[in-house]
């Protein structure tokens, strides 16, 4: 009985963490014959930009032109602190990557959530039976 207990502790808890894993998605974002990069961010994107120097910043982009792109930063670093102000010339940037969340997975993570949370309590209550 212990063992099918533990079996299901651990697929719970792998299934919510995929489940609260997918909830922001990051698509690459390329430039083509027809458009530049510049010109397919937009103000009030979040992009995550990779430098040539393998440096990665996520920022909240307020201003997009053809040499740079200027933002705020999304999340602090070791030598900045969030809301920072970022300037990124463009010829610095390797990648870069639009980062959105999905509001329905972020929905179906919270469900998974509070579903899982009577299995778990059962499987603590059963597990704590056993013990006596």
């Amino acid at each position: 009985m212990n063992g099918v207990i533990r079996k299901t502790l651990v697929l719970l808890s792998s299934t919510l963490f995929l489940l609260t894993a997918a909830c922001t998605t990051i698509k690459p974002i390329y430039a083509d014959e027809h458009a530049t990069l510049a010109e397919k961010i937009q103000v009030g994107d979040r992009v995550r930009l990779t430098y040539i120097d393998d440096r990665v910043k996520v920022i909240d982009v307020t201003k997009v032109s053809e040499t740079e792109i200027s933002g705020t930063l999304h999340k602090a670093t070791l030598s900045q602190r969030r809301g920072a102000p970022v300037v990124a010339d463009w010829r610095d940037v390797y990648a870069a990557e639009r980062v959105r969340i999905s509001v329905l997975k972020t929905a179906g993570a919270a469900v998974g959530i509070v579903a899982a949370i009577p299995f778990l309590a059962i499987g603590v209550m059963v597990a704590g039976a056993g013990a006596y």
